[in-house]
């Protein structure tokens, strides 16, 4: 039986230098121990004003491994969208 979170994620990306840089989502269960991440790429993520929250628009991401799990197992739906991107140069 596979694991499946659901869930919609809100964040602030404070750690990516660079418009290049993805962002990685640790994933943690109930008792807050990893299950996995999730490697998202900006360039993936859609602009805002996005629509209503459809399922068609959520996101299925593998798990992939962590340091402190390295066999992950399972999916997380996800759904993110962008408030704004670095200023053009």
């Amino acid at each position: 039986m596979v694991n499946r979170l659901i869930g919609v994620l809100l964040f602030e990306n404070r750690t990516a230098k660079n418009p290049v840089d993805p962002i990685v989502i640790q994933v943690e269960d109930a008792k807050r121990r990893q299950v996995g991440q999730v490697i998202i790429n900006l360039q993936d993520i859609p602009r805002r004003p996005i629509p209503e929250l459809y399922q068609t628009h959520l996101i299925e991401a593998k798990l992939v491994a962590t340091k402190k799990n390295p066999t992950p197992k399972g999916y997380i739906y996800y759904w993110i969208g962008t408030v704004n991107y670095w200023p053009a140069n």
